[in-house]
C-alpha cells in the first residue's frame, strides 16, 4: 500500500498539471498540452479491494486499507465524498490497449491499474519492452513511471538503473524518488547506502538526488528517528538542508524533548538552520506551553523563529488564545514574527475577522504592512469583491498599503487596470512606485497598447515608473 499511495499522490500532480500544460512541463511541445487542455483533475485515490479486484477512487482524500481490511485515510468529508464514487477499473491485456482509447485521465487511471495488475518483474519487463517500440510522448511517460514504480516494488536497484539508462526528464524523476520511497519504507538503511553511490567526486548529491535523500530521511525518520538524523548529518551540505528538517519533525513527533536535546547541542548555526523551527512546530501542537518555555531559552533570531513557530502551531488549534499570548511578548522582531504567523493562520479560518484583528494591534509599520499583505492574498484569492469592499473603506497607513499589496497581487492578472488604481492609492511614495510599476509591467505583458495608455495619459502615475516604462521601449 505504500508504494500505491506514492504512485497515487503523483497521479494527483499530473492530473492537476493536465489543464496547466503537462506536455510543456515535460519538456516536449505544446501539441500535447493542447491535447489536455481543460481536462478536469479528480482522482486522488486507490486501494486493493480485497477480492482481486482494484478499486479506484474520485473527490477527494488518499485511502489505505487497514489492519482489519477497512479503508482509511484522508479527511471524514473527503471519504464522505468519495464512498459514493467508488468504480471498478476493468484491468486491460496490455499498454496498447490502454494507450489506444481516448481521454487521457482514462488512459492514465488505467495503466496505473495495469500496472499494479503485473505479477512479476517479468511481466513488467513485458510491458516496458512493448513501450519501446511505441510513441514517445506524454502517455508513454506517464505509463513508464507507473511500469517503473511497479518493477520497483520488487528490484528497486534494477529499476533504478533502467530509469537512469533511459536518460533524464521530469516523469522519470518523479518515478526514481517513488522507488527510492517504497523502498525506504521498506528497509530505510538500503535505500540510504544505495544513494550513497550516487554522491559526485566531490561526496555531493544533484538536486534531483537531494529531494531523494530527503525521501529516505524522512521514511527512516519514522522508525528510527535518532540513526536517520546521524545519516543526515553525514551528508553535503545541501542534501542536509533539505532533510534535516523533517527527520526533525518526525523525531519531534514521537519525543520532542529528545529532538530539542539534539538541536541545543549542536553548536554550528549554520547547521542547526531550520532545524530549530521544525521543533519548536512540532512540539507546540503538543504542549504548547513546555515548547514556548524552550523557544524563550534560545537566543537572537533563533528565539524569533522558534516563538513564531510555537504560536503558529498553537494558533491553529485556538487562534484566538494565541493571539493573546502577543501581548507577552517584547515589541520587536519576535513579535513581529508571531504576529505575522498568527493573523496568517487567523485568515485560514475566518479572513474578515483576521483583516479586522490585524488593523487593531499596535505593531510595527513592516509588520502590519507583511500581516495584512496576506491576509488580503487570501481574502482576494476567495473573493477578491468582498476583500476590495472592505479595503475601500480602511484609512491610509502601512496596513492598507500592505493590503492593496496583497489585493493587486491576486488580480492583476485577470484585471490589471482595477489593480493599477488600487496601487496609485497606496499612501508610501516608494512602496506606490514599486506596485505601480509591478502592475503595468504585468499588464504590459498581456496588452502593451492598453498599459501604455494608461501610464501616458495618467498623470498620477509615478515618474519613476513613467520613465522606466519609456526607457523599456513599452
Amino acid at each position: 500500500m505504500k508504494s500505491d499511495v506514492l504512485k497515487l499522490s503523483i497521479l494527483m500532480v499530473v492530473t492537476a498539471l493536465a489543464a496547466g500544460g503537462l506536455g510543456y512541463w515535460l519538456g516536449h511541445d505544446s501539441a500535447g498540452s493542447e491535447r489536455l487542455e481543460g481536462a478536469a483533475p479528480g482522482l486522488v485515490g486507490k486501494a486493493d479491494r480485497g477480492d482481486g479486484g482494484i478499486v479506484v477512487v474520485e473527490g477527494g482524500g488518499v485511502l489505505e486499507r487497514g489492519d482489519e481490511g477497512e479503508l482509511t485515510g484522508g479527511d471524514a468529508e473527503g471519504l464522505a465524498a468519495t464512498a459514493a464514487v467508488f468504480e471498478r477499473v476493468e484491468v486491460k491485456d496490455s499498454v496498447g490497449e490502454i494507450l489506444d482509447q481516448a481521454g487521457p485521465l482514462d488512459r492514465w487511471k488505467e495503466l496505473m491499474v495495469f500496472a499494479d495488475s503485473l505479477k512479476s518483474a517479468a511481466d513488467v519487463e513485458a510491458a516496458i519492452r512493448e513501450l519501446d517500440e511505441m510513441p514517445q510522448d506524454i502517455d508513454s511517460y506517464v505509463a513508464r513511471f507507473f511500469l517503473y514504480s511497479q518493477l520497483g516494488d520488487d528490484d528497486p536497484e534494477s529499476a533504478l538503473a533502467r530509469l537512469a539508462e533511459g536518460g533524464s526528464n521530469n516523469m522519470g524523476g518523479m518515478a526514481a524518488e517513488s522507488i527510492i520511497s517504497s523502498w525506504a519504507g521498506r528497509d530505510a538503511e538500503s535505500a540510504a547506502a544505495y544513494l550513497m553511490t550516487q554522491v559526485d567526486e566531490n561526496g555531493e548529491f544533484r538536486d534531483q538526488e537531494r529531494r531523494q535523500v530527503r525521501s529516505v530521511a524522512n521514511e527512516w525518520a519514522r522508525t528510527d528517528p535518532e540513526a536517520a538524523m546521524a545519516w543526515v548529518m553525514g551528508l553535503d551540505e545541501g542534501a542536509r538542508r533539505v532533510s534535516a528538517g523533517a527527520v526533525l519533525g518526525q523525531w519531534a513527533n514521537q519525543d520532542a524533548s529528545a529532538a530539542a536535546a539534539f538541536v541545543d547541542g549542536l553548536d554550528d548555526a549554520s547547521q542547526r538552520g531550520g532545524m530549530v523551527a521544525a521543533v519548536a512546530a512540532q512540539w507546540g501542537r503538543q504542549d504548547t506551553d513546555a515548547a514556548m518555555a524552550w523557544a524563550r531559552g534560545l537566543e537572537g533570531d533563533e528565539r524569533a523563529g522558534a516563538v513564531a513557530s510555537v504560536l503558529d502551531a498553537w494558533a491553529s488549534q485556538d487562534v484566538e488564545v494565541a493571539a493573546r499570548q502577543l501581548s507577552g511578548l517584547e515589541a520587536g522582531r519576535e513579535r513581529d514574527m508571531a504576529f505575522g504567523r498568527v493573523a496568517g493562520q487567523w485568515a485560514q479560518q475566518d479572513v474578515e475577522a483576521a483583516a479586522n484583528w490585524v488593523v487593531g494591534q499596535e505593531v510595527g509599520d513592516s509588520a502590519s504592512k507583511g500581516a495584512m499583505r496576506n491576509v488580503m492574498r487570501t481574502w482576494a484569492g476567495r473573493n477578491e469583491f468582498d476583500a476590495a469592499e472592505w479595503l475601500a473603506d480602511q484609512p491610509p497607513g502601512p496596513g492598507t498599503d500592505g493590503a492593496i499589496i496583497g489585493l493587486t497581487e491576486r488580480v492583476m492578472v485577470k484585471d490589471p487596470e482595477s489593480a493599477a488604481y488600487w496601487a496609485l492609492s497606496m499612501s508610501d511614495e516608494g512602496d506606490r512606485a514599486s506596485q505601480v510599476g509591478k502592475v503595468v509591467a504585468q499588464w504590459a505583458r498581456k496588452d502593451r497598447g492598453a498599459a501604455t495608455a494608461w501610464v501616458v495619459g495618467n498623470p498620477d502615475v509615478p515618474e519613476s515608473v513613467r520613465a522606466k516604462f519609456a526607457d523599456q521601449g513599452q
